[in-house]
């Protein structure tokens, strides 16, 4: 038996109404409503309101079964000290995601198995390493006209974050390890300017203020 799943996509009669959250903003349901959404006319406009609805029923959140949101991690040496930080979104969030090909203009970062929105370790490690630079006398540095490639972390930045992606040498591994954040609600928020040769408004997911991170 086989299984032509782009053929299935290509051969839809109508917009997906419905699909299971959260994997279906992964993939199935999705896919469907952006294939339609090619297929012209106002396609393009009920495909979007399908994704829209569906995306903004009910809460997201990882499969129960997986132990991804699981404090302390699972995995954590007893040896190590672990930190958790709470927060809660005061005003809409966005990010960029990975797929290139998308029903909506501009959707929020989701995983790409689960489709539950998140927050990449990675993303977390480089935004409190250039906290850690600012701290450390970088903003003075580009202050004064010194190129960004000039400025060299200090031993304490290297010693908890490591080297920077790429680098060969004298490598070493930081300190700390970051873990990513999970959200549990996706909204849609209207992004101006308008689209001057069509007129028409660019549509975004987004995590809503009042999300919560975990």
């Amino acid at each position: 038996m086989t299984f032509d799943f782009c053929g299935r996509l290509a051969s839809l009669q109508a917009c997906p109404r419905d699909g299971p959250l959260p994997c279906g903003l992964a993939f199935g349901f999705v896919n469907g409503c952006t294939v339609w959404s090619t297929k012209g006319g106002n396609r393009k406009n009920e495909a979007g309101n399908r994704y829209m609805k569906r995306a903004a029923q009910g809460s997201i959140a990882v499969p129960a079964g997986l132990p991804l949101d699981s404090w302390p991690p699972q995995l954590l040496h007893r040896d190590w000290l672990a930190l958790e930080v709470e927060l809660e979104l005061r005003a809409p969030w966005y990010s960029k995601d990975d797929r290139i090909f998308h029903v909506l203009d501009k959707p929020v970062h989701k995983d790409r198995v689960f489709g539950v929105p998140f927050m990449a370790a990675a993303s977390w490690k480089g935004m409190l390493r250039w906290a850690c630079r600012m701290q450390a006398g970088l903003r003075q540095h580009l202050e004064e006209g010194k190129r960004f490639e000039e400025w060299k972390d200090p031993d304490w930045i290297l010693h908890l974050f490591g080297n920077e992606k790429g680098a060969d040498e004298q490598f070493r591994q930081g300190v700390l390890v970051f873990y990513p954040t999970w959200f549990d609600k996706i909204g849609l928020e209207v992004i101006n300017p308008h689209d001057r040769s069509r007129r028409r408004r660019h549509v975004a997911d987004c995590l809503r203020s009042g999300a919560a991170g975990y």
